[in-house]
């Protein structure tokens, strides 16, 4: 794994998934521990499973561009529509 690579893994493991819908072609959004809206603004739903959620992955095929990029940013940037 490259340097820039498990920057990008750090960065990004503060969120968890959400979805922008439940079907097989749902984009996959980072989401903060306590919100149903992604970091791009989207209203997504979080796929809990059994009392836990699963981790938000950048590199996955389906994620989402700009949550990436959001997500790459240092702590205290908030998310699109939060104050």
């Amino acid at each position: 794994m490259s340097t820039s690579q498990a920057g990008l893994d750090k960065s990004a493991s503060r969120y968890r998934l959400g979805l922008s819908c439940l079907e097989r072609d749902a984009v996959q959004h980072a989401v903060a521990a306590d919100g149903g809206i992604s970091l791009c603004g989207e209203q997504v739903s979080p796929l809990p499973t059994l009392g836990w959620s699963l981790p938000f992955v950048p590199t996955v095929t389906r994620a989402c561009r700009a949550c990436v990029r959001l997500a790459e940013k240092p702590d205290g940037v908030v998310p699109h529509g939060q104050s």
